[in-house]
């Protein structure tokens, strides 16, 4: 499915404005410099399908489900044994999990030995008490589940960012910027969009 496997880019691919009104999506964060913007060519209205038409799809996702639930559950589990002295390593192959050894990542890390959305996810986590560890069950785009785990954090040097950092985040900001200018403009061109009536032909039309 490519990046319309990505919940967001499906929610925006059926709001109002991109389906109805063929105007391009805002931009959608998918990962660590990663963003698009949709627009939607064509549209095949729904139609309902027969029930031995969909029996196998249902039974497929029905399994799917109950596997992404006992797979999420899991990843909580294993996240309620995880302190700071246990060994994580230990943990994860007593679950049947893969354990990915920590490294040092800034958020806008490239070529990480984990996928960016558990990078956001990690950058997005509160820090644990003492003897804990800050970690979060996640849903990855590609139907695996992931238990992001946070051992540590350092505050960043703004003189050690690289200028290719630096463009990449100036270039987010920027269009952070302009998406949000240009939702304001569309908010303020709809709250003062005025109908006309055509009081003739009102008239011609009543009984």
């Amino acid at each position: 499915m490519g990046i319309a496997a990505n919940e967001k880019v499906r929610q925006a691919a059926f709001s109002k404005e991109v389906l109805k009104q063929k105007l391009n999506s805002n931009l959608i964060e998918l990962g660590v410099n990663h963003a698009v913007v949709i627009r939607v060519d064509q549209h095949e209205p729904a139609t309902q399908l027969t029930l031995a038409e969909v029996k196998d799809q249902i039974a497929t996702t029905l399994k799917d489900q109950a596997i992404d639930t006992a797979l999420a559950d899991a990843a909580k589990n294993i996240g309620k044994k995880l302190t700071a002295d246990a060994d994580p390593q230990a943990v994860a192959t007593a679950a049947g999990a893969t354990w990915v050894a920590p490294v040092w990542l800034k958020r806008t890390a490239r070529d990480a030995p984990i996928p960016a959305e558990a990078i956001q996810a990690a950058f997005a986590l509160a820090p644990a008490p003492d003897g804990q560890l800050a970690s979060k069950a996640l849903a990855l785009s590609d139907g695996n589940e992931a238990l992001v785990v946070v051992k540590a954090i350092k505050d960043g040097d703004p003189a050690t960012i690289s200028e290719q950092d630096k463009e990449a985040l100036s270039a987010q900001i920027q269009q952070a910027q302009a998406q949000q200018t240009l939702g304001v403009l569309l908010k303020a061109l709809r709250d003062e969009a005025k109908i006309t009536i055509n009081q003739k032909a009102e008239k011609t039309a009543t009984p």
